[in-house]
């Protein structure tokens, strides 16, 4: 016979269905004690679930496609085993991956319709649902998730997420909380802790917040700029422009980044500074209103007053475009 590559599931568990469904299919065409030689790659899902949690979905897909045609592997398995819930678990994942929604949102409540004790399902459709803007939906399937593990970090994170863009960020920061005490390794979850706290008006815990995500994860430009913001709030500017350096250099692209930077250098009467960092701005998005007006700002502030007219000139112009 020859050996079978497999590739198993995104979870261990749906690999066990694929791997029993061959060898139970070998026996039962050859007989006696026979079993399916066979080659298994399986998926350390915490690779996947990271890649997913940061946001990097491309990232998740690449993964996939290198392993090869998940989908397909786990709709051929789902032939042979239609009620299986952890391959429907495992098909929704895949859509998601591949930006198939909805897709995934039927996947993921078809699991959950055949084990509703399977929590990572729950977990899996509140993401999906809150994606699709379903968001009382997705509250009840991440509570749902809860329900069954109050520990369960991802739908603790689902629901920060969730009460933060419904304007509730106090809700948010118990919820990211704790997240961070199950996952305390994570300075993603960090981060999203200190914008809560941000939004929730507690400068000085989203300031710890953001110092304990940098001390995990120091290449994150976001998290030093959201720490430059949050120290230039707290009246702490020299350390806030050094954030902002240091979120520049390690994003020179990002208009967003310069803007800060621009506007602490004019806050720290830097004019020069502010002209050279609202020119990198402008160079990379020429229409930046926030840009020329800072530009003006610096410029009129160096005695260039004509130059300075000329700029809001094209400021209003570009508005009101």
């Amino acid at each position: 016979m020859k050996t079978i590559g497999l590739i198993g599931g995104m979870s261990w568990e749906s690999t066990a269905i694929y791997y029993r469904l061959l060898n139970e299919l070998c026996r039962d065409i050859l007989g006696g004690l026979h079993s399916a030689p066979l080659l298994l790659y399986s998926f350390d899902f915490e690779e996947i679930e990271t890649l997913q949690r940061h946001d990097d979905w491309a990232g998740a897909a690449q993964k996939l496609a290198r392993a090869g045609q998940a989908l397909a592997v786990i709709k051929a398995a789902l032939t042979a085993e239609p009620d299986a819930a952890d391959l429907h678990n495992d098909l929704g994942r895949a859509c998601n991956n591949l930006g198939e929604l909805r897709a995934a949102a039927t996947a993921f409540n078809k699991a959950v319709e055949l084990d509703p004790g399977l929590v990572d399902a729950h977990a899996n459709l509140g993401h999906v649902l809150h994606a699709l803007g379903r968001r009382s939906e997705a509250l009840a399937a991440y509570q749902s998730a809860l329900s069954l593990d109050a520990e369960h970090q991802r739908a603790l994170s689902g629901l920060g997420v969730l009460h933060l863009g419904e304007g509730d960020p106090a809700t948010a920061v118990d919820f990211f909380r704790r997240a961070t005490t199950i996952r305390p390794g994570d300075a993603r979850l960090w981060g999203q802790l200190g914008v809560a706290q941000q939004r929730a008006g507690d400068g000085e815990a989203a300031e710890a917040a953001y110092r304990k995500a940098l001390e995990l994860d120091e290449d994150d430009a976001e998290l030093r700029l959201n720490h430059g913001i949050t120290l230039q709030e707290l009246d702490r500017l020299a350390e806030a422009i050094r954030e902002y350096h240091a979120a520049a250099r390690i994003a020179p692209g990002s208009p967003a980044i310069q803007n800060h930077l621009g506007n602490a250098l004019l806050a720290a009467d830097d004019a020069d500074g502010a002209l050279d960092t609202t020119d990198c701005c402008l160079s990379l998005d020429p229409g930046n209103t926030a840009a020329l007006s800072a530009r003006a700002v610096a410029l009129n502030r160096l005695g260039r007053t004509h130059e300075a007219r000329e700029l809001v000139d094209t400021d209003l112009r570009v508005r009101q475009v």
